[in-house]
This record gives C-alpha cells, sequence and structure tokens, in this order.
C-alpha cells in the first residue's frame, strides 16, 4: 500500500511509499481500512521538523484525523466489529499517571499520538487502539467523520455524561 511518511529528520522529509499493508490485529487492536484523512497542524510541524516531532522515531506514518471502515479486530476488543465506521480520536492516554487516574487523561504527559508516536493514517489501512475509535453515523460523510473526530470525540472522552446526546452532537457539529 502506499503511505505518506516522515522518513528524515529535518524540514522536509517526507516521502510516499510502497509499504506491506498491515494483515494482523492483536489484543485491543483493530484493523481500519482508511476512507479519508486530513491534514493538521501538528503534520505540518512534523514537515518543518518542529520540537513536537522531534519525539518521532522514524520512519513514522504521519496521520491522525482519519475515518474508515473497521476490517479486523482483536481478540480483547469488547465494543466495535467489522463493517463499523469509525473516527479517530488523535490522543491515545497513557491510563495509569497520576493525571489519569484521577480522570484528567486530556493532560496526560504520556500521550501518544497516531502519525507521530505510531504509524497513522496516511495509508490504505491503519491499525490503532480501539479507545481512540468512535462509531460514525451512516449519515455522515467519510470527510466530515475525519474532521469531526478532532471537535466532537475528545469532548466526549472527557465529558462522559454527553455520550447520550451523540447523534445529536455529529448532527449538531455539520
Amino acid at each position: 500500500m502506499l503511505a505518506i511518511r516522515k522518513i528524515t529528520p529535518g524540514h522536509g522529509g517526507l516521502s510516499v511509499d510502497d509499504v506491506p499493508a498491515p494483515t494482523e490485529v492483536h489484543g485491543s487492536n483493530v484493523l481500519l481500512k482508511v476512507e479519508a484523512a486530513g491534514i493538521c497542524g501538528t503534520d505540518l510541524l512534523i514537515y518543518k521538523w518542529g520540537d513536537f516531532a522531534k519525539r518521532m522515531k522514524l520512519p513514522t506514518v504521519l496521520g491522525h484525523e482519519v475515518s474508515g471502515v473497521i476490517e479486523q479486530v482483536g481478540p480483547d476488543v469488547k465494543g466495535l466489529k467489522p463493517g463499523m465506521r469509525v473516527s479517530l480520536e488523535s490522543h491515545l492516554p497513557c491510563g495509569v499517571c497520576y493525571t489519569c487516574r484521577r480522570g484528567w487523561s486530556h493532560v496526560c504527559p504520556h500521550t501518544r499520538y497516531p502519525g507521530v508516536d505510531f504509524d497513522g493514517g496516511f495509508a490504505s489501512f491503519v491499525v490503532v487502539p480501539e479507545s481512540v475509535c468512535w462509531p460514525v453515523p451512516r449519515e455522515i460523510s467519510p470527510l466530515q467523520a475525519a474532521m469531526q473526530g478532532q471537535q466532537g470525540c475528545l469532548r466526549l472522552r472527557h465529558c462522559p455524561s454527553a455520550a447520550p446526546c451523540l447523534p445529536d452532537l455529529w448532527r449538531f457539529a455539520l
């Protein structure tokens, strides 16, 4: 599959490469067939090799504003099934540090990011943890879903009482 990767440090250093598609998922991960991916300010920082980018282990597939269809789920996945459309949340908190244990995962100092700390969605397929996947109603286009994940999902992660309103929030966000 083709993938856009940061391959060398410094300004630029991007490449479109033919890389093997992931074929297996383990644990609580899912294999996602990417339908849409957006370019974010973080991707620009990576291109320019800003301080945030210097944490990357190269080469890394970029892209964290992503939507797609689940192709395969790992054996420990509980709430998702193949065929579901999802949008990715772009933050993966550690879940074990002081801030996470107190319910403040939105400020976790050990947060990892698709497209920065592990391969992201600027490719045909990506493997991501179940915890960053949010189901998307069919009436939302893949492009809208890729963008809306960043706006709606983070708020829902940190405001669980809003979860029952998810379908209405998706419609409102458009």
